[in-house]
């Protein structure tokens, strides 16, 4: 791994650094933030965090061709994915992939590096009633529910879990507990408790529903 920059013989630009410990891995995606604080002098070694963890860095070459441009003013121009001087420019390529660069114009702190490359909090499922518990058969073939996400972790899929709880819960039957769109069958009227689980693999919820089953013209509760 690289810094980018400046001057002959001193400054940043001046030197190349190489991470130390841990060692950037390869043939996989890594966030990676640098921050390059000047009021710590030219000569400062950068701050480096790899997927939200510091890595130690050591100057592993000085250069001084001469050929590169300080990071002093807003004439300076910064590339990433080559090396930038006179003899190799447009020729040492990054023989990799580099997505999402961003620039923050002040010091980047360790607790701010980490959050970056974790993302957003993933939030978990949210499970909600969208209509009336109230059945006047014993076999419902939907119920009433919904379930959001906030599509976190990144092409996860949710997995769901019905369950029947209380003293009346042996007879009750799901035709596919696992699926969110699922018929039930009651064995007879009465209220019955009813549970739904949704989880993204990370985070995940879970609602209990009262469900009201009278056919027949009666209605039994039971609780």
């Amino acid at each position: 791994m690289k810094s980018i920059g400046g001057t002959s013989g001193t400054g940043m630009g001046a030197k190349t650094w190489g991470s130390v410990s841990p060692a950037v891995a390869s043939n996989g995606w890594q966030h990676v933030a640098v921050c390059f604080c000047r009021t710590n002098g030219w000569n400062a070694t950068p701050r480096v965090w790899v997927n939200g963890s510091e890595v130690e860095m050591a100057v592993v070459v000085n250069q001084t061709d001469g050929t590169l441009t300080a990071l002093t003013n807003s004439a300076c121009v910064v590339q990433f994915g080559n090396r930038f001087n006179t003899a190799a420019a447009g020729t040492e390529w990054f023989a990799g992939l580099i997505s999402d660069v961003r620039f923050m114009f002040r010091e980047l702190g360790g607790g701010e590096a980490k959050r970056l490359a974790l993302g957003p909090p993933n939030h978990a499922p949210v499970i909600e009633n969208t209509g009336e518990m109230f059945f006047q058969t014993f076999n419902v073939k939907k119920m009433p529910v919904s379930v959001t996400d906030d599509g976190l972790p990144s092409g996860a899929a949710l997995t769901y879990g019905w369950s029947a709880l209380g003293d009346n819960a042996s007879g009750v039957t799901f035709a596919d507990s696992s699926a969110l769109d699922t018929s039930v069958h009651f064995p007879g009227n009465g209220v019955y408790r009813l549970r739904l689980e949704a989880s993204d693999g990370e985070s995940a919820s879970e609602e209990v529903f009262d469900a009201t089953v009278h056919v027949r013209g009666f209605l039994i509760q039971i609780r």
